[in-house]
């Protein structure tokens, strides 16, 4: 597995609260060319999908203050069923993972986020 992954050209939208991973998030991409957004509740990331080109990658946080990232993620892919969406939470079990999956999810991470993990991923989505 490479350890830098080249996204040129992609743009990933991180749906996260906690100030920590979003900061973790922005190192472990900073290298990879990719266009990395950042919003901290669900309002905000129907926000940017309206306002914005859909994001190749979104990395959606399950827990959040307003509306839960599953629901977000059934709206999501009702407007847009083409979407990568992968969960990320610090409150993973399998039912979690199952439910993610079940609604459509490209996949299921667990915090805390790590690189390799992250790398994993993209390399897993043909990037």
């Amino acid at each position: 597995m490479s350890e830098n992954i080249n996204c040129a050209g992609k743009i990933i939208l991180v749906v996260e609260d906690d100030s920590i991973s979003r900061t973790l998030y922005r190192e472990i991409f900073k290298t990879t060319g990719a266009q990395v957004d950042f919003v901290k509740s669900g309002t905000e990331a129907f926000d940017y999908i309206a306002r914005n080109t859909l994001p190749d990658l979104i990395l959606m946080d399950i827990r959040l203050p307003d509306i839960n990232g599953l629901e977000i993620t059934r709206q999501l892919l009702q407007q847009h069923p083409g979407l990568n969406i992968v969960a990320q939470t610090a409150f993973a079990n399998s039912n979690m993972e199952d439910e993610c999956m079940n609604i459509g999810m490209k996949g299921f991470i667990t915090k805390p986020i790590q690189r390799t993990t992250i790398m994993r991923l993209l390399q897993d989505m043909g990037w």
